[in-house]
């Protein structure tokens, strides 16, 4: 089962409490009504049936479970449907280098990153959409496919050992992105640098001018804090073993370059992103402005939404509960 507001599930923890606090005011009520009456004469002075009044309590807490689960939105079983594929071209390079182990953002840089792609996925609907990996070097991991489950593959593949080359060359990143698009794409054509910024190789600025040239654009989106974090060293078996050292044997403290992340992006016409983590949902709002491609019919897969199950199961609850009399006869 999956939830498009799980947020609202926290709700639930008012359930005890309201609870404990009906069996509370219970007692009360029955500790005063022993101290006043007669044992003999407490069903002649009260006039309510404990049970139907228990009765009605449930069925109304019921009521209220079911509305909690109806607005949180379950879903489940899966239905595909056929839709007009119309987006853009865009291009993901996603930095695996070893600093995007630091865990200055939680899982880590790296695993933040990808979850954030994925999301961002969901909010490109009928755009392609094509992954570059890098770090010394860059690598073409997925070409432009309408498939988001097939480039989800790609996704998981990506950790630092994946490119024996170390450290980050942003600029050869932007270029082998850029030969994935060609002159005739219907659409515009768009690179996303999703990285800390800690460049050691070239200046990607000029790679970013270049493909801008072409009508390229380049956004970068950055994946780590201005406060830093340190490296870790893990072994073969991924057991940490230390945190990485600068050359005076000091833990070094890997802190994201936003400023060079803010020059590539001015320098590709795009946009940059800061805060901790990746939110590329914002940043897919800045597309709104650019041209979208045809691309044909694209089949996608999505959950059914069962939320009115559980909103029919409210409203049968809270209106048995509103009709149940407790009074006695």
């Amino acid at each position: 089962m999956n939830w498009v507001n799980p947020y609202y599930l926290y709700l639930l923890w008012f359930v005890p409490v309201v609870i404990f606090i009906l069996f509370y005011r219970k007692k009360r009520n029955d500790k005063i009504r022993s101290s006043i009456a007669d044992p003999h004469l407490e069903k002649v002075i009260w006039k309510q049936d404990d049970k139907r009044v228990r009765w009605r309590y449930i069925f109304l807490l019921f009521s209220f479970v079911f509305l909690i689960l109806a607005s949180a939105r379950p879903r489940w079983g899966r239905e595909i449907s056929i839709t007009e594929a119309r987006g853009y071209n865009i291009v993901f390079a996603l930095d695996a280098s070893s600093s995007m182990l630091a865990e200055d953002v939680q899982p880590n840089r790296l695993k933040r990153a990808k979850r954030s792609i994925r999301g961002a996925l969901n909010e490109l609907p009928g755009s392609r959409v094509g992954l570059v990996a890098f770090s010394g070097e860059a690598y073409l991991l997925c070409p432009l496919t309408l498939d988001k489950n097939t480039f989800g593959l790609f996704i998981d593949l990506i950790e630092p050992d994946i490119i024996p080359s170390e450290g980050t060359n942003i600029g050869e990143a932007i270029r082998k992105s850029s030969e994935l698009f060609s002159d005739k794409m219907s659409g515009s054509c768009i690179i996303i640098i999703v990285s800390d910024g800690e460049n050691t190789k070239g200046d990607p600025r000029v790679e970013a001018l270049e493909v801008r040239k072409k009508g390229i654009k380049v956004f970068t989106i950055s994946a780590g804090t201005k406060e830093g974090a340190p490296i870790p060293s893990f072994d073969s078996t991924g057991k940490f073993v230390e945190y990485r050292k600068d050359k005076n044997e000091k833990t070094h403290i890997s802190i994201a370059n936003d400023d060079l992340l803010k020059m590539i992006a001015n320098a590709g016409d795009g946009a940059f992103l800061q805060g901790e983590g990746v939110e590329l949902g914002l940043l897919v709002r800045l597309f709104k402005g650019l041209r979208k491609g045809e691309f044909g019919s694209e089949r996608v897969s999505h959950l059914k939404e069962k939320f009115i199950f559980f909103l029919m199961g409210s409203l049968i609850f809270l209106l048995t509960g509103i009709f149940i009399k407790t009074g006695r006869e």
